[in-house]
């Protein structure tokens, strides 16, 4: 299926969702920070990442701004995970996407198995562009 590069600090949460995309027969490359994932793709280039808002360093969403502005990364499909939004009443808007321009943001408390269903979805429609969402 897919090469899958997902961007998580915490290992446990890192390792949950490798799990459940593996099962899907999906190949997962993790990393616990985006000094660690920018490293990692300038040798690889995955289908799509997954990342966490809050890491060690670069954020998320700075590594997602990164991202768009590479050319071999521009047009990956992003999601963007965060449990801080919701703990400090934020919610995100299509107006986000300056900020952090991902194609989906998405609460950590979302079953995981939606968020699977969530990088189906986005593998299928391909290639990010202005005019499918990013």
């Amino acid at each position: 299926m897919a090469t899958i590069l997902y961007i998580e600090d915490d290992p446990d949460a890192r390792r949950a969702l490798q799990v459940l995309l593996e099962k899907r027969g999906h190949g997962v490359v993790t990393a616990s920070s985006a000094e660690e994932s920018l490293e990692i793709l300038l040798s690889w280039t995955p289908e799509l990442v997954v990342t966490d808002l809050l890491l060690p360093g670069i954020d998320g969403a700075e590594l997602c701004r990164l991202l768009r502005r590479r050319p071999e990364t521009e047009g990956l499909p992003l999601i963007l995970v965060t449990g801080v939004a919701p703990r400090v009443g934020l919610s995100f808007t299509p107006s986000d996407k300056q900020w952090a321009p991902a194609d989906e943001i998405l609460d950590k408390k979302t079953d995981m198995t939606q968020l699977v269903d969530l990088v189906e979805r986005l593998l299928k429609r391909g290639p990010s562009t202005p005019e499918n969402g990013a």
